[in-house]
């Protein structure tokens, strides 16, 4: 089967791991898409740190497999969301 054409996102949305994404707003805060890694927490600690995010304000979860949601419970601890 030929891959189907794909395109680069908007600069507003960025690739924090494989299955996870951030919707970044122009006040800097942060809507996490999945949490399956501590990479994905590391990676936002990170851009925090560098300021290339001011916060990271929820998580929205696309469903429930391991490699969407592990990390979750880390990134409860790290900030504080709505749940």
């Amino acid at each position: 089967m030929t891959p189907a054409q794909t395109s680069e996102p908007p600069a507003w949305v960025r690739r924090v791991a494989y299955t996870s994404f951030a919707l970044i707003s122009d006040s800097g805060a942060a809507l996490l898409i999945d949490c399956g890694q501590d990479s994905v927490v590391d990676t936002l600690e990170q851009w925090m740190a560098d300021k290339m995010i001011a916060s990271v304000e929820g998580c929205w979860v696309t469903h429930y497999h391991d490699d969407h949601v592990d990390a979750l419970p880390r990134a409860a601890t790290n900030w504080t969301v709505p749940s």
